[in-house]
């Protein structure tokens, strides 16, 4: 049924807990997990006088993703870090590597972010595969 499970990370300790579900997942459909985190740069320079910090911020993002992708066995090959809008970013990526199925994690969200809606709902709005919202309010319980 799905052969492609595309899990869009972000590092918060709810991921990780995720990540042991979605790799189950992957597992029943003898699917490839890929990983994959977007880097938001900021539109201004508010540090001018630090070179290459764009890389930096990649650099700290792909050796996060690859502590995570070691502890569920996802080859650095399905580990992609990406920069730009989520929003844009991810469902161009689920159509280049034709992804089947779209985890994503979603956050309750209070005030502005609410008024403004989330990533994870432009996500749903752009993207043609399944889309399973795994919310990150659980709690990591062993009979789950």
């Amino acid at each position: 049924m799905y052969h492609n499970i595309l899990f869009a990370v972000e590092f918060t300790e709810t991921a990780h807990l995720a990540g042991k579900k979605i790799k189950k997942i992957a597992e029943v459909f003898h699917a490839q997990l890929h990983l994959i985190h977007i880097v938001e740069l900021p539109q201004i320079n508010i540090f001018p006088d630090i070179p290459n910090k764009e890389k930096l911020y990649i650099d700290e993002a792909k050796n996060r993703l690859a502590g995570i992708g070691k502890n569920l066995n996802v080859p650095l090959s399905h580990q992609h870090v990406d920069t730009g809008n989520p929003r844009i970013v991810i469902p161009e990526f689920i159509e280049q590597h034709r992804v089947d199925l779209l985890i994503v994690g979603h956050n309750e969200r209070h005030g502005i972010d609410r008024i403004l809606g989330s990533t994870t709902y432009a996500i749903l709005e752009r993207t043609k595969c399944e889309v399973l919202v795994m919310p990150y309010r659980f709690q990591s319980t062993s009979n789950r």
